[in-house]
């Protein structure tokens, strides 16, 4: 059975340098069968030059007064050609494995989403923190998920299709996005995650 592909998406804003670190550790992945969409939203820090002389990756500069996170990540999974589409914010980066790890899970459990655990890391201090499993849900969430804030944007992977059936994000909402899709997302399908820090 082929390995099936990967759309990600990178939101970014006048962050070039966070979004070199970004692009890298998606171009380093174990798992090869990746399309990497960069989303600029209005940027004017050299992000728009730099991601057009990349060859690897499909670039989509969002013009002024359009743009927004919510727009943004809704673009790149308009244009995506994937099965499964993982987002990465522009201040994140992956560990080299982390979609090889997360769609083994998603395959084995047939499950349609998963997140992974994140480390922490101060940005006076650079001193590194895991993430525990103390507030991890997995299983059928539709009700349990209400409890508590279950993971970031950048931790997860979702079958196109399923993210497509729930509207994808809510342009409406300014913050806690991927909290509100995830609600969506628990009403249709189980939700597992990966028992290691991959963000």
């Amino acid at each position: 059975m082929k390995d099936p592909k990967v759309s990600v998406i990178i939101t970014t804003r006048n962050r070039l340098c966070l979004l070199k670190k970004a692009i890298d550790s998606v171009l380093s992945q174990t798992y090869k069968n990746i399309e990497l969409i960069v989303v600029s939203d209005n940027s004017s820090d050299g992000t728009d030059e730099y991601c057009k002389s990349l060859n690897n990756i499909t670039f989509v500069p969002l013009k002024s007064g359009v743009g927004g996170g919510n727009v943004a990540r809704n673009m790149g999974i308009e244009i995506s050609s994937g099965e499964y589409i993982a987002f990465l914010d522009d201040d994140d980066y992956w560990c080299i494995d982390k979609i090889e790890k997360q769609i083994n899970l998603a395959l084995s459990r047939n499950s349609y989403c998963v997140y992974c655990l994140r480390y922490y890391v101060n940005a006076q201090t650079n001193e590194v923190s895991k993430e525990t499993e103390v507030f991890c849900l997995e299983g059928d969430l539709s009700s349990r998920i209400f409890r508590h804030y279950l993971t970031s944007t950048s931790c997860l992977l979702v079958k196109r299709s399923i993210l497509i059936d729930v509207g994808c994000f809510d342009v409406n909402i300014p913050k806690w996005q991927e909290y509100e899709l995830m609600i969506r997302l628990s009403l249709v399908t189980p939700i597992y995650y990966v028992k290691e820090a991959l963000v």
